[in-house]
């Protein structure tokens, strides 16, 4: 084909040009918006170096493949499974003179060789969200198939291991919801030396995405989360969803390189300021007992830094073992002052610690006990000794507490929540009535749930807060959890002092 009958988009790259066939709106969208959509992406193949070896796994049509191999001189490997972007692919490959720098293979990559199909979303040029073996969303969830085709896997290891393809330096995945899959199949060589770089996109509402995070963790491999913050997607269909560059020290790879500005300084004194507000504002329920529900609890900045600075499982500890309860094997938590050590990443281990000073600061405790002095007044608790804690925990599926009024240490009690999304929010706290009316405890026992009425649930929403005056009546538990999910909140708990 003579280039006077390719109808392409050149898009200019740091001295060279890059041709991009205009098949479609899909593909001509996708060149003119290279460096908008992720920007990220573009800062790290700036920092790779002439000659090394970049494998582009779920490269659609090549945008990041002639970007990387054209304008950076590196050697690319490209996987695109979907028959229509292999084809363009390769033509790309051909308008810039690629053929002998890069080599495009019409496979899937996953965990296991098999053949199997490839369940597409749509039949169209350009188009992504196929995945391979099922017919699955982002979500990881069943949907329509637009289209099936026959295709053939391989773990990149095996392809390695065989010759096909030397050890990369740096390896992006991309594939709409099966990058663990494709991970799994690539272990030895994210645990080479030789391995300087990777870019993949995670969801991070799926287990299975958050483990890669410890992953790479372990391997030695650092990230910056300011880089994660902005590339989450905080609305739409994508929510939850962005780019990881995980990189090895020394390895030519930076967070400076990666072209994002650092993060604000907090302002923990506003953030104080807000909360303190929030809580001196909020309206109390006296039925059945001393209860508030209240939203907004942190400015929207702050919660979703806190959402990018949770835990990873492998970092929390199981209820059973800290010698404080028993009984509660899906409940894991991190207790702001005797486990932050635990944290691996020193940027998430300075937050908590900063977190911890003003949210358990004696200010804000005595904001929040003031809303109930009417009711310490009259059953003579007014001149106590009190002390604030926080702990963050983590419920798992099959997690349940029975009715109960809470630990008599306690004088105020309030669970912070802290989900990803709005769509559970029947897991909050419920509020439970005996029904034998006079029945009361000192919050010694959990009681069964068919001896009580449920009269409400706090909505599991983000940035809400539901707390309680502790008393013989305040009865509230969790029914349980039959949702395959984890239930992040955060405990807030006045209480008395030892003497």
């Amino acid at each position: 084909m003579e280039e006077a009958q390719i109808n392409v988009v050149k898009v200019p790259f740091d001295g060279v040009e890059l041709l991009y066939e205009a098949s479609n709106k899909m593909v001509v969208w996708r060149a003119q918006t290279v460096f908008s959509k992720e920007p990220d992406t573009v800062a790290w193949i700036r920092q790779f170096k002439p000659g090394e070896v970049f494998v582009d796994i779920g490269a659609n049509v090549g945008m990041y493949t002639i970007m990387a191999a054209k304008g950076q001189g590196v050697r690319v490997f490209a996987f695109e499974p979907e028959s229509q972007n292999y084809a363009l692919l390769n033509r790309n490959i051909v308008y810039n003179g690629l053929h002998e720098q890069c080599v495009a293979y019409p496979l899937a990559l996953s965990n296991e060789a098999r053949v199997d199909r490839l369940y597409l979303s749509a039949f169209s040029l350009g188009g992504s969200c196929h995945t391979f073996g099922a017919s699955l969303d982002f979500h990881l969830k069943e949907r329509k198939q637009s289209f099936v085709q026959g295709c053939v896997a391989m773990p990149l290891d095996d392809l390695v291991a065989q010759g096909v393809l030397p050890q990369p330096d740096h390896v992006k995945i991309d594939v709409d919801g099966l990058e663990h899959l494709v991970m799994q199949g690539a272990a030895s060589v994210l645990r080479s030396p030789g391995l300087k770089s990777l870019l993949v996109e995670l969801n991070t509402h799926l287990p299975e995405h958050r483990e890669l995070i410890a992953l790479m963790g372990d391997l030695g491999f650092e990230f910056q989360q300011h880089q994660v913050d902005v590339a989450i997607r905080t609305e739409g269909s994508f929510q939850g969803i962005g780019n990881y560059v995980f990189f090895r020290p020394g390895s030519g790879i930076s967070f400076e390189g990666l072209g994002v500005a650092p993060p604000a300084e907090i302002d923990y004194d506003a953030v104080k300021r807000h909360v303190a507000e929030r809580f001196a504002s909020m309206a109390i329920q006296l039925e059945p007992y001393p209860h508030f529900y209240v939203r907004d609890v942190f400015p929207v900045d702050y919660y979703r830094r806190m959402m990018a600075m949770k835990p990873d499982n492998e970092e929390l500890i199981c209820l059973n073992d800290t010698g404080r309860a028993s009984g509660f094997p899906e409940r894991y938590v991190m207790h702001l002052r005797e486990h932050l050590a635990n944290l691996r990443n020193e940027e998430k281990r300075r937050f908590w610690e900063k977190h911890r000073e003003w949210f358990c600061s004696d200010e804000l405790m005595v904001v929040l006990v003031r809303r109930f002095y009417d009711q310490l007044i009259a059953r003579g608790d007014s001149n106590l000794r009190i002390e604030p804690e926080a702990m963050f925990m983590r419920d798992f599926s099959g997690y349940m507490i029975g009715p109960h009024t809470d630990s008599p240490k306690r004088l105020v009690t309030m669970m912070l929540y802290l989900p990803d999304d709005r769509q559970h929010r029947h897991l909050g706290t419920t509020v439970y009535v005996p029904k034998q009316a006079d029945q009361i405890c000192d919050g010694q026992a959990h009681h069964k749930f068919e001896y009580f009425d449920a009269v409400g649930t706090a909505e599991y929403l983000p940035n809400t807060a539901f707390g309680f005056l502790k008393s013989d009546n305040s009865f509230h538990g969790v029914p349980c959890m039959s949702d395959d999910y984890q239930r992040d909140t955060m405990v807030y708990i006045v209480k008395r002092k030892a003497a």
